[in-house]
């Protein structure tokens, strides 16, 4: 042990041989009366929550929860439900105006041939439709059924609609066709 150590020690025996005579006494302060009467109006701790206490409040918790989540649910489906309600009203109002076109297509297919009021009348909707986001298929087949629906009302003493017009067979289709009942033509000679 070095010299600064040693001194150290000593200094520690010194301060310990002076004070050996000395006696501490022990105070309890809860019994002094001056350092603890602030506290005798104050509440006291409250005690430890039971397990029935803390489940209870978790249940609450969740129960709050569960509200909220139904509440902000809800909402969001009125908001979708609106806004689903007015584009059904906007593509009704557009149904309503291609049947309104229809039914001047139809008036005006007594003036001229039916077939041109049909074909004017597919030229005209499909495409609008389609810009309006539907498919193909969908937009043909929407457009015969507003075809369909509006002779229908045109005519109510259940005329059957002859439909859209069936294309005529080219010359060469036509001469085809005879090519093929030449033959036919031949043997029934023959016979």
């Amino acid at each position: 042990m070095d010299d600064r150590a040693r001194a150290i020690f000593d200094e520690a025996r010194e301060t310990l041989a002076r004070v050996a005579d000395v006696t501490v006494e022990h105070r309890d302060h809860d019994d002094d009366g001056y350092l603890t009467s602030w506290s005798r109006n104050m509440p006291k701790k409250p005690a430890p929550p039971t397990v029935a206490e803390v489940e209870a409040m978790i249940a609450s918790r969740i129960a709050e929860h569960t509200e909220i989540r139904n509440d902000v649910h809800g909402r969001v489906i009125a908001a979708e439900r609106k806004r689903w309600r007015v584009e059904v009203e906007q593509l009704r109002n557009e149904l309503g105006e291609l049947r309104a076109d229809l039914s001047i297509h139809r008036a005006h297919a007594g003036q001229r041939n039916k077939d041109a009021a049909h074909t004017e009348w597919m030229n005209t909707c499909v495409p609008q439709l389609m810009a309006n986001g539907k498919d193909q298929t969908v937009a043909v087949a929407a457009c015969l059924n507003m075809w369909r629906d509006a002779w229908e009302e045109t005519h109510p003493d259940g005329a059957v609609d002859p439909g859209p017009p069936i294309p005529e067979e080219s010359d060469a289709e036509k001469s085809a066709g005879r090519v093929v009942e030449l033959p036919q033509f031949l043997e029934r000679r023959r016979a």
